[in-house]
């Protein structure tokens, strides 16, 4: 988180059969489940690419209960999120969405992007192991 400077870093997880997309809530142990094709987590499955989003929180796309991820201040204006798709290595199959946040006007470089698909590409590999 801090090497981004985030506010926030998420992890959804795919489960294709049920196409639904799922994330420990940050706060508890509850798990928060939802339809995988909503909100910005859920273009990026689509898309099956990384995406910037230069403030989320006006973008038509953006479902708070989905790319709030429940970690936001009420106070917050803006929320710059870069979402990253996590593949499987073998197959490429989609396993799932990393999606990093800044609640500050500062959007990501193209240094943060390549940290974050360096991310994605680990977790990748701890999803395939564990």
């Amino acid at each position: 988180r801090e090497v981004l400077s985030a506010q926030s870093v998420c992890v959804f997880v795919l489960n294709q059969a049920k196409k639904k997309i799922w994330t420990v809530h940050p706060t508890s142990s509850e798990r928060d489940e939802f339809s995988a094709g909503i909100g910005l987590v859920g273009d990026c499955l689509d898309r099956d690419e990384l995406i910037q989003v230069p403030n989320a929180l006006k973008d038509v796309r953006y479902f708070d209960p989905i790319d709030g991820t429940k970690c936001m201040d009420l106070g917050t204006q803006y929320r710059h999120m870069m979402l990253a798709p996590i593949r499987a290595l073998q197959d490429k199959r989609m396993l799932g969405v990393l999606v990093i946040s800044r609640d500050q006007n500062q959007s990501f470089s193209p240094t943060d992007e390549n940290f974050a698909q360096v991310i994605a590409i680990t977790l990748s590999a701890a999803f395939e192991v564990g």
